[in-house]
C-alpha cells in the first residue's frame, strides 16, 4: 500500500485550488493523479481536514472464545476480533476459522 500524502504537499494543493485553478491543473502541477486531486478538491471545497485518515481493516488482536468452558483444543474456539475503534467483538469470517483449524499452531 502507498504512503499517503504529504501534509505539506496537501497544503500546496488547498492553496493552488484557493487561487483558482481547477482540481486537474492543481493536481497535474504538483504531479499527483487527477482523481486523488478531484478527492482533496472535494474535501477543501467541503472544508473538511486534509490531514490523512487511517484506513484499512481494524486494528486489534484477536482473542479466543472457547466454545465451552471445559475445551482446552484450539479447534474448538470461535476466534473473535475486536474493533479498535469501539472494542465490539465481531466474528472472524469463516475461511479464516477454516485456516486456523487447519493448523492449529497459527
Amino acid at each position: 500500500m502507498p504512503a499517503p500524502l504529504s501534509l505539506d504537499l496537501r497544503r500546496r494543493f488547498q492553496r493552488l485550488i484557493e487561487e483558482g485553478l481547477s482540481a486537474r491543473e492543481a493536481a497535474q502541477r504538483l504531479m499527483i493523479s487527477a482523481a486523488t486531486g478531484a478527492r482533496l478538491a472535494l474535501k477543501v471545497r467541503r472544508g473538511e481536514s486534509l490531514a490523512a485518515v487511517k484506513c484499512g481493516c481494524p486494528t486489534g488482536g484477536v482473542s479466543w472464545s472457547p466454545t465451552s468452558p471445559s475445551s482446552s483444543n484450539w479447534s474448538h474456539k470461535t476466534p473473535i476480533s475486536r474493533c479498535s475503534n469501539c472494542a465490539t467483538p465481531w466474528p472472524m469470517p469463516r475461511a479464516f476459522r477454516s485456516i486456523i483449524r487447519r493448523f492449529p499452531g497459527l
